[in-house]
């Protein structure tokens, strides 16, 4: 009368063993995908609050660095993409070129490649670029339409704050010296944000 019971006990168990050696990694990476879900569409209609320490890199009739500070605001339009007003303003540290300055106002349309913690991300951007001053030159308009090119990841390191790192390239779309596009400024920074809108 045992010997069949051990055997039926047996049994299950080996069935039990083979389901969960051929499913169980499908069942894993399910369960990870499902925490992963949950915290991407946390980025959803978030707002985002921050601001930078950047460096500019301008080529105008000559070349010049530039430190500036910059503020920007974006919101999440879905989990994967946010638009962003990106601000900034830099001053050369020489009294030399005092009166003279760098400005750029720009809407920027972003991709997210990955919105867990780390969060790379790339976008295009079309607003003004200002060049005032030396930096203006000779025979060129103070303002101008710009276009821009936009590398970043970011890092939230809790619910609601986040820092994060950016490489940007600036276009003059027109130039009133030349009729092709003109390389404006290349922009590298780092920057804190706010997160609101849980």
């Amino acid at each position: 009368m045992n010997g069949p019971r051990i055997s039926r006990a047996n049994q299950g168990k080996q069935c039990y063993g083979r389901y969960v050696r051929k499913y169980g990694p499908f069942l894993l990476v399910a369960s990870l995908g499902t925490l992963g879900a949950t915290n991407a569409r946390a980025f959803e209609n978030q707002w985002h609050l921050g601001a930078g320490i950047n460096g500019l890199s301008f080529s105008g009739d000559k070349n010049y660095f530039v430190p500036a500070l910059s503020l920007y605001g974006a919101y999440g339009l879905s989990d994967m993409f946010d638009l962003r007003l990106e601000t900034g303003a830099g001053v050369p540290l020489s009294s030399a070129k005092s009166g003279s300055s760098l400005e750029y106002g720009e809407l920027v349309f972003a991709y997210k490649l990955d919105v867990i913690e780390w969060i790379p991300w790339a976008g295009l951007g079309a607003g003004v670029f200002a060049a005032t001053g030396d930096f203006q030159g000779a025979r060129r308009d103070a303002i101008q339409p710009a276009a821009s090119l936009w590398f970043g990841i970011d890092y939230a390191f809790s619910r609601e704050w986040g820092v994060g790192g950016l490489f940007a390239l600036h276009s003059w779309v027109t130039d009133s010296t030349r009729s092709n596009v003109r390389m404006a400024a290349t922009q590298f920074g780092l920057r804190v944000e706010r997160r609101f809108g849980w």
